[in-house]
């Protein structure tokens, strides 16, 4: 029994590593030989035996010995390593109801590692190892629950799964179950009306993506702490070094600045770094380099900066972005010093207007007046106007639709040296299987530093085999890991890949 509950741990533990580690899934895929660090051996017997002994037993139809001997192919211990040999072990022990190996076989399944990709199997050996009270089943069936996309999202019963693991003292469970309150969710007997469920489905709709991320703090206050935390979650190591700093864990200079620093503290390639991983298409960093301008820390403070910054976060979906956007907006004084510096003819502002405009904040202006503010803007070399003149002819937006021009602003726009049109051309050219060597190192590159947009088209390219070996369960982690920093985008195309192989029982139909 103990070394059943010691490998259950060790399957969590793998569980966790692969669906729930952002930087992990943002580096590489979950490989046969990164997999192997992550799991830790059972005690059972059969790691003394040779190995054509736990082949026979295998054979002859022990479920214990046949998980093993998956395991053991899964990691390459005492075979050479071979996931599709690993998986076919595990599902025969599986077959015969043996608990842990139903359980792993839904990890395999959910990751597509060694099977093919499917969520709807992974989901069905979840239910099973979680109606066998095995708590890491409970929790993640409780986390599918939440997200409307295997099964109709269903806050009560994923609430009564992970309270049943969290009563064990599963850790993740126990977290999970904190996130459910600070939600607003709970078992409650009055909570089980469809009323109040809708109330409570509504009231988490508003965290984008709409399924549950313990990762992410959800506070409907955004403050710095959480823009830290967003940033921490995704930048490369370079921006990570730069903020793990007294300065940015708090935003207040430190007592003792260090060596190198500005007067004010501020350490020297700060917002170069900032900068760089934003232009990369970062919503994080363009999050966090709006609230520096609008706070004053380290450079002298410009509300109108800092809402330059947000509308960027924005564009690239952001979830935090409107709320600090609107506060600025708000100011006593920045609809008139807007206004002033968009007449006199400062293209920053005039990018900003039209952007406001965009995102329906700013209504004074008439429909045609947002497009002569981004050409003025453009025309004086503002190169991020180019980059949303291209956006606004790609989609139709105030003008009509000519993704032909599109493509020529963003070329134009690349031609400068900003790094979004040369992601956003660099998708168009993987989508059409054009230039695949240069374009996938542009978007490689792109990902390291934390941009969405390569995250998202990289999935794309995974899920369609563009450049490289089709691999849906890599496209899934990719799509999912975008759809949890904010991407609409991504979330709708995990739904689609969903859609596809949806099976016709009434348990996996789920509303639009």
């Amino acid at each position: 029994m103990k070394s059943a509950l010691r490998l259950v741990i060790l399957v969590s533990a793998l569980f966790l590593l692969l669906r729930f580690n952002v930087q992990a899934q943002r580096k590489t895929a979950p490989s046969p030989s990164s997999v192997q660090s992550m799991i830790k051996q059972s005690n059972l017997d059969y790691q003394l035996w040779e190995s054509f002994e736990l082949i026979q037993k295998a054979n002859s139809g022990d479920a214990a010995a046949q998980h093993e001997l998956g395991l053991r192919y899964f990691m390459g211990k005492g075979f050479s390593q071979d996931t599709t040999k690993g998986a076919y072990w595990v599902q025969k022990s599986a077959n015969q109801d043996f608990l842990l190996a139903q359980y792993n076989l839904g990890i395999l399944f959910l990751n597509g590692i060694g099977v093919d990709w499917n969520p709807f199997h992974a989901y069905k050996q979840f239910k099973i190892a979680a109606e066998k009270k095995l708590p890491d089943a409970q929790y993640v069936q409780g986390l599918l629950l939440t997200e409307n996309l295997i099964v109709p999202r269903d806050w009560l019963r994923a609430y009564h799964l992970v309270k049943q693991a969290a009563d064990t003292d599963f850790e993740p469970a126990k977290k999970a179950l904190r996130e459910f309150q600070k939600r607003g969710i709970s078992g409650d007997a009055s909570e089980s009306s469809s009323a109040k469920l809708s109330a409570k489905d509504s009231i988490a709709k508003k965290f984008r993506p709409i399924f549950l991320d313990f990762d992410v703090d959800t506070s409907s206050h955004v403050n710095d702490s959480t823009l830290i935390s967003d940033v921490l979650r995704e930048a490369s190591p370079t921006l990570k070094a730069v903020i793990d700093t007294a300065y940015y864990r708090t935003f207040t200079p430190p007592t003792n600045p260090p060596q190198g620093a500005a007067d004010d503290g501020t350490p020297s390639g700060t917002l170069e770094t900032f900068e760089r991983e934003a232009d990369a298409g970062s919503p994080e960093a363009l999050t966090l380099l709006g609230r520096i301008h609008e706070r004053g820390v380290g450079v002298q403070r410009d509300p109108l900066k800092a809402a330059f910054y947000y509308l960027r976060a924005l564009r690239l979906e952001s979830p935090r972005a409107y709320e600090l956007l609107w506060n600025v907006v708000n100011e006593k004084t920045f609809a008139e010093e807007l206004e002033r510096k968009a007449k006199a003819d400062d293209p920053l502002a005039q990018f900003v207007w039209a952007g406001l405009v965009a995102v329906q904040i700013e209504r004074r202006l008439g429909a045609d007046q947002p497009v002569r503010l981004l050409q003025a803007s453009s025309d004086r070399q503002f190169v991020q106007a180019t980059v949303e003149l291209g956006l606004c002819y790609q989609s139709g937006r105030w003008v009509t639709q000519d993704r032909v021009k599109a493509e020529y602003l963003w070329q134009r726009a690349a031609s400068l040296g900003n790094r979004e049109a040369k992601l956003r051309l660099a998708a168009i050219s993987v989508a059409r299987g054009e230039h695949l060597d240069s374009s996938l190192k542009t978007l490689r590159e792109a990902f390291e530093e934390g941009s969405i947009l390569a995250q998202t088209a990289l999935g794309y390219c995974h899920e369609n085999g563009i450049g490289m070996v089709e691999n849906k369960g890599e496209a899934s982690r990719l799509y999912r890991n975008a759809s949890k920093r904010g991407s609409e985008n991504a979330y709708h195309a995990l739904r689609r890949m969903h859609d596809e192989i949806r099976p016709e029982e009434m348990e996996f139909e789920v509303e639009e």
